[in-house]
């Protein structure tokens, strides 16, 4: 009888165990291929969507470009106005300080001054303007009036933008875990295509302002869903081994769909509706993905969803041509199990640990200096030179070498040091290009700060993977949720930042962002510690490991543990 019970009480056990083991697709993966022809169909998929949330976001590079423009007497018949060089009606007095015309002021009237030799020095605001059409047949900027003392404008559209990526960034993820990561990845489409059609509905006039400020938070929300879910999907359904190589090669097409952002500009789509709309309706096809895109195996095995998780390891077992064992196509049998207890934290371990503190606020700091100055210098790029489309197009290049630096040295190096020095590189060189710029040396100053935005673009590459190896698995999407969040804040920063170069200082935005990636990486060199070669930290006792010097030698180690 007791014999009975125990073989009863170890059958309880053993189902018990299978029903929980065997969560870890990796082991799968090594027998249906961890990286085969299934899953670079569908990372090559995924790139569609990455470089389609890239386009929303750098789209109103153009579609809100600011033209020359001079003051035009609103009286005047727009109709027959075609070009600067109409004078007759420009009424713009002679800026000492700018030498040159004003495009912000306007002479007053002499009735209103009641002296006749005032005239010529005392002014009103601009409440009308000319602009040329030689480059954009119309912009945002001329339809809303966002110019002079309305220049706000512009800024919070844009960053209006960023916080409909920090909102998305926060709901997208939220809801992926509930519904599942393609469900959230079609659901973010539908912003991206609405914020860009939207503009089509409203007419252009200043009236309308907070329409375009809308119709940017859409496509801002949408964009980050979109982009998350891309990289999400394309880092689950990979082994580990090859997550840090797609975690940047996802990358690479939205530095792509940035450069198409420019090159649809520059073939003849000069009308910023149009180009919003052209860019924003391949949406519309992405979602045919609903009948192609498998979901994540990983979030269906977490989910017990085992009939849907059989069907997407068998077609790619299919595809990738490798046999598949019955042990590997469900989740509910496994070979013999082994528990280890969850460890249970919050973010007051955190708190209460200083080594996990102290990474936590150099990480959210660095995350904030990246963002800003990632879009900060792509906004500025128009000052380089007159030829916006070489200049935009020369930002977003450096962006390709800068990952593939970051391929061949992230395993040589280390994350710490190519972190840190990348943004050390990206401070030194935006600071020399603003002591460049006091002296008019344009070309040197171009060079520079391309070079720093190589910096910031390998910053960017590095931090997701250094980020998760820095904390331990209990609360390491809680670190890198936290980051994200802040990065965006620093995101809604970058427009206002630039601005700062309207104030009569032209390098204070380069001055600003090169000071906060020195300290940056400062910081990350003098205060963290390196994870290349080190296991993935499990729990805070593994985390708090990574400070220790990495053992050569674990045989011996044990050995001198043991005898102690």
């Amino acid at each position: 009888t007791k014999l009975i019970l125990l073989d009863s009480l170890l059958q309880e056990t053993c189902n018990l165990c299978i029903a929980m083991v065997y969560r870890d697709y990796d082991q799968v993966l090594e027998e249906i291929g961890e990286c085969g022809l299934w899953q670079t169909s569908l990372f090559i998929l995924l790139c569609i969507p990455a470089a389609l949330s890239s386009m929303s976001i750098f789209i109103f590079e153009f579609a809100a470009s600011t033209p020359a423009h001079r003051c035009v007497q609103p009286s005047s018949n727009s109709n027959l106005l075609h070009t600067l060089n109409s004078s007759s009606v420009l009424i713009n007095p002679w800026d000492d300080e700018l030498n040159m015309y004003s495009s912000c002021s306007q002479p007053r009237p002499l009735v209103q001054t009641g002296k006749e030799e005032d005239d010529a020095t005392s002014t009103l605001p601009c409440s009308a303007w000319l602009f040329d059409k030689s480059i954009f047949s119309s912009t945002a900027v001329e339809d809303f009036s966002m110019v002079c003392q309305n220049s706000w404008m512009k800024s919070t559209a844009q960053t209006a933008n960023m916080a409909g990526m920090l909102v998305g960034s926060l709901l997208c993820g939220l809801l992926s875990d509930k519904v599942g990561r393609k469900p959230t990845l079609m659901l973010s489409l539908a912003p991206l295509l609405l914020g860009g059609c939207l503009p089509l509905s409203f007419p252009s006039n200043p009236d309308f302002y907070l329409l375009l400020v809308i119709a940017r938070f859409i496509s801002g929300f949408g964009a980050v869903g979109a982009f998350i879910m891309s990289l999400c999907l394309s880092l689950e359904y990979v082994g580990a081994s090859y997550r840090v190589l797609l975690g940047i090669l996802i990358q690479v097409p939205f530095t792509i769909g940035g450069l198409l952002v420019g090159f649809v500009s520059w073939a003849g789509v000069r009308d910023w509706k149009l180009l919003m709309f052209s860019l924003s309706i391949p949406n519309l096809f992405i979602l045919s993905y609903w009948c192609i895109l498998p979901e994540s195996p990983r979030w269906l095995l977490v989910e017990n969803d085992e009939e849907e998780y059989e069907k997407v390891i068998k077609v790619a077992a299919k595809i990738n041509r490798r046999p598949l064992t019955s042990k590997a196509s469900s989740p509910l049998l496994s070979s013999p199990c082994k528990f280890r207890e969850a460890e249970k934290t919050s973010v007051l371990d955190i708190l209460r640990s200083g080594k996990l503190l102290r990474r936590s606020v150099v990480m959210i700091f660095n995350w904030m200096v990246v963002f800003l100055c990632y879009f900060g210098i792509t906004m500025t790029s128009s000052s380089f030179s007159e030829d916006m489309y070489l200049n935009y197009t020369l930002v977003f290049l450096v962006d390709l070498p800068s990952q593939l630096f970051c391929l061949l040295c992230l395993e040589k190096f280390g994350r710490k040091t190519l972190f840190g020095g990348s943004q050390l590189l990206a401070g030194v060189t935006f600071l020399a290009a603003a002591a460049v710029m006091l002296v008019e040396q344009q070309w040197i100053e171009v060079v520079l700060t391309l070079i720093g935005k190589f910096g910031v673009a390998s910053s960017l590459a590095v931090m997701f993977v250094y980020t998760a190896e820095l904390f331990p698995t209990s609360m390491r999407n809680t670190a890198v949720g936290t980051c994200s969040l802040f990065a965006r804040i620093g995101g809604m920063l970058a427009p206002q930042v630039v601005s700062l170069g309207s104030l009569g200082f032209r390098s204070l935005p380069l001055i600003f962002m090169g000071v906060l990636c020195l300290i940056g990486g400062l910081l990350i060199l003098t205060l963290l510690p390196e994870t290349l070669g080190k296991p993935l930290p499990d729990t805070i006792k593994d985390a708090l490991d990574l400070e220790k010097p990495q053992r050569r030698n674990t045989a011996e180690q044990k050995l001198i543990e043991d005898n102690a």
